[in-house]
């Protein structure tokens, strides 16, 4: 295309020819997702279908510095890039945020700046009118989420229920984050001024006003260190095995694996010792021990059959189902309390739920806040997150809404 300067009243929204290769159209998006939508000024699903459709450079750089909008306008967008022939790379200059970040999952790569963020969240509604009202929104919400879910699924993998809880809780993620949690591809590496970009955005809509205030955000390629993975055994039993197998105290799982019995034939048949020289198939020495073979050598090394190994191991997994069970109800005393004492409010709940599983030290963290932060009772005029107004307090909802001075 020739080059080409287009923009809206504001002069945020540009598409022009990127200087360094003429085969590269560059698209600057740094507007609110919709026109007229919050502040005055917002780009259209028609306007960007438009001059996108007249690009016909092979390759599209997409650069996106948004707040957000509307989601019906965001799923446009998001379909007129998939839609392209060109090759388009997403930038994230500054802030991707709520539908914009639904629009920077339809390029095909994705680039963080750095020092940038993207935030995703479940849809919002208003309505006004009766239980039946209410209902049809509430089902009308959870649908538009689970499509946004699985937007971010097909990026990033994962399923449509893992991302909606990411999407429950208002997940922030920074640079890296997205690019761990398999939102990007990678960081830009090239200095950027996404601080500047991102800062001139009013995000006191949102429950957190970015990155630093949000909890930990949802990485599903990360596991839970802490948690057993399924078939594993307890510390306890794996330190019984090592001594009746006369393995060192420090051998792992792998080690215990190639020392055990092979009890096809014969479920009581004694364990056969590991020994270091190959050629040796009688009587292996296990380092450290004179004969293992012969189990009356060494008085500390005993004989398992495969049934009471297989009972230790059936006992070592209700022993760990048991714990984790232990650890979920304390986990949720704990947080429960703290709701009731003020130290978090109700919405937090889940996150607090999430970051002591993932970190039980986080336990004193929780402690430490002092009673009576959040209003139990949600009183009027309180602007946090509206899942802590009570739903018959309609003055309360219009002011969690629409906050005095925003």
């Amino acid at each position: 295309m020739t080059p080409t300067r287009l923009m809206n009243r504001r002069g945020q929204y540009r598409i022009r020819n990127a200087a360094t290769s003429k085969d590269v159209t560059e698209i600057l998006l740094y507007d609110e997702i919709g026109e007229d939508l919050w502040f005055g000024g917002g780009v259209s699903a028609k306007q960007f279908a438009e001059d996108l459709n007249a690009i016909d450079t092979p390759e599209i750089h997409l650069r996106i510095n948004s707040p957000g909008g509307d989601v019906f306008e965001a799923v446009a967008m998001l379909n007129s890039l998939r839609r392209h022939d060109a090759h388009t790379i997403v930038y994230i200059d500054g802030l991707a945020a709520s539908a914009a970040s639904v629009v920077a999952m339809g390029g095909d790569e994705l680039v963080m700046a750095r020092n940038s963020e993207m935030m995703i969240h479940d849809a919002w509604g208003v309505a006004i009118g009766n239980s039946t009202v209410m209902d049809k929104m509430s089902d009308d919400l959870s649908r538009i989420s689970n499509n946004l879910a699985s937007a971010y699924a097909d990026k990033a993998g994962g399923s449509v229920a893992d991302w909606r809880e990411a999407m429950k809780a208002e997940t922030w993620y920074s640079d890296k984050e997205a690019v761990k949690a398999g939102l990007a591809d990678r960081v830009e590496q090239a200095q950027t001024a996404s601080d500047k970009a991102k800062a001139k955005f009013n995000l006191g809509l949102y429950a957190y006003a970015g990155r630093a205030e949000a909890p930990a955000p949802y990485l599903p390629a990360e596991p839970d260190d802490h948690t057993p993975k399924e078939g594993s055994v307890m510390p306890d039993t794996l330190a019984l095995v090592r001594q009746r197998l006369g393995l060192s105290a420090d051998a792992d799982e792998a080690s215990i694996l190639a020392a055990l019995p092979d009890n096809s034939d014969d479920d009581t048949q004694e364990l056969d010792a590991v020994s270091n020289d190959p050629d040796d198939d009688e009587d292996d020495e296990i380092e450290g021990v004179p004969d293992a073979g012969d189990p009356t050598s060494d008085p500390k090394l005993e004989t398992i059959s495969a049934e009471v190994l297989a009972e230790l191991r059936r006992d070592a997994e209700a022993g760990r189902r048991a714990f984790e069970a232990q650890q979920a109800q304390h986990r949720e005393t704990i947080v429960n309390e703290a709701v009731r004492e003020g130290r978090i409010s109700p919405a937090r709940k889940k996150d607090w739920l999430a970051k002591l599983t993932k970190d039980p030290g986080s336990e004193t963290e929780l402690a430490s806040l002092a009673k009576g932060l959040i209003p139990v009772d949600g009183p009027k005029g309180y602007t946090g997150s509206l899942s802590d107004v009570s739903e018959s307090d309609d003055e309360a909802v219009y002011n969690a809404l629409f906050p005095k001075g925003a």
